[in-house]
């Protein structure tokens, strides 16, 4: 059983990432997220924009053939504005926009115009709750020109409408950005204080968990793949995003971990890192064995089946607001379910820590079907 909520929950939104053992086909993976109630992080093909005579134009007719199918067939709850309104990463100094280099009143005013012409457009195609533009991933705020630059590039988007959901995955809380950045992207293992995290929630700002190194082939139990929809349902955050649905350096049916790849932090920060075994592994290249799409796996299996709990949890919470009487009963199951997604707690790689008896989230579940059958 699963209790169906309309519309659907936001909850988890994972981007695809990119492949060396296989080209992605984005069709097939969109379907197969559908399947898990996940969304796809973008939808492609994406409108097209282009500087002319000074000023930002934008053709998005294959994108709202493709976004029209996204919403409606699929029934995906999310996506990120495109990827050309992405600022920067870790250390690194915004991007050129259309050519224009940051710092100038041209990048400025170019900015602006782009999210304006998509904040509208999707407007008025009433695609707006749908959407966060997603600025900087994981901004080093350490550095103080890199405090500055988000805050920059916050404001060009706050000037065209407060109301735009600008995302970063901060990880921490970062008082700098507070009252500016209003999406943050934090740590469910208590590196964004939970005092924080209220203040953030109170004054308006909407909060999805982010999970860089915590679903891991190395992780017995497939906790946090599990448990993550109960720290949303725990903490009022409405979804998560996670990298990677597919991502491969060698034959993931060979070798679960990658290869050491090149990073660039920042202009003076560069190594070669290895990533976490598995982090990008929830889908496998059917193609590699002779079969047509992606192939499921026993993780991105818990990530439905965790998914499928907070729908049930949810429907449980809006059980015991119409029947009172039934509190006493409601009650305890929620705060069991709550207790499950505790923070601080020991993180991802520690999953037999952070879920010492896996079927504890069994008996809460099946806690919660036969209080909804009554």
């Amino acid at each position: 059983m699963a209790t169906s909520i309309h519309p659907p929950p936001t909850l988890s939104i994972v981007r695809f990432g990119s492949c060396r053992t296989h080209e992605v086909a984005e069709g097939s993976h969109s379907e197969r997220c559908a399947e898990h109630r996940i969304s796809a992080n973008h939808i492609l093909p994406e409108p097209k924009f282009a500087l002319t005579d000074g000023h930002v134009m934008m053709d998005a007719t294959a994108f709202d053939r493709s976004a029209e199918r996204y919403f409606n067939e699929l029934h995906m709850a999310v996506a990120y504005f495109p990827g050309i309104f992405y600022s920067f990463g870790w250390g690194h100094t915004p991007r050129p926009f259309l050519g224009l280099k940051y710092p100038s009143p041209e990048y400025d005013q170019a900015y602006g115009e782009g999210v304006k012409l998509f904040w509208e457009h999707v407007k008025a195609k009433g695609w707006a709750d749908r959407f966060s533009l997603y600025v900087s991933d994981e901004p080093h705020d350490q550095r103080p020109e890199v405090i500055e630059n988000l805050a920059h590039a916050i404001r060009l988007t706050r000037e065209v409408d407060p109301a735009v959901p600008v995302y970063s995955s901060t990880w921490r809380h970062v008082p700098a950005w507070d009252g500016l950045l209003n999406h943050w992207g934090i740590g469910q293992y208590g590196c964004f204080p939970l005092d924080a995290l209220k203040q953030r929630q109170e004054a308006g700002d909407k909060v999805w968990f982010t999970t860089d190194g915590q679903f891991e082939l190395d992780t017995p139990y497939n906790a946090c793949e599990r448990l993550l929809p109960y720290y949303c349902f725990a903490h009022d955050a409405s979804g998560y995003e996670f990298w990677a649905l597919a991502w491969y350096t060698y034959d993931p049916f060979r070798f679960g971990w990658y290869s050491f790849l090149y990073h660039s932090f920042s202009a003076e920060e560069h190594s070669y890192d290895r990533y976490p075994n598995g982090s990008g592994h929830l889908a496998y290249p059917g193609e590699l064995l002779g079969l047509d799409g992606p192939l499921s796996s026993i993780r991105l299996e818990q990530v439905r089946e965790g998914i499928e709990d907070y729908e049930t949890l949810i429907a449980l919470k809006r059980l015991a607001e119409q029947r009172p009487e039934l509190r006493a009963r409601i009650d305890p199951v929620l705060a069991e379910a709550r207790a499950l997604a505790s923070i601080p707690n020991a993180g991802g790689y520690r999953s037999t820590e952070i879920l010492p008896d896996p079927d504890a989230l069994l008996q809460v579940r099946a806690k919660a079907w036969r209080l909804l059958g009554n």
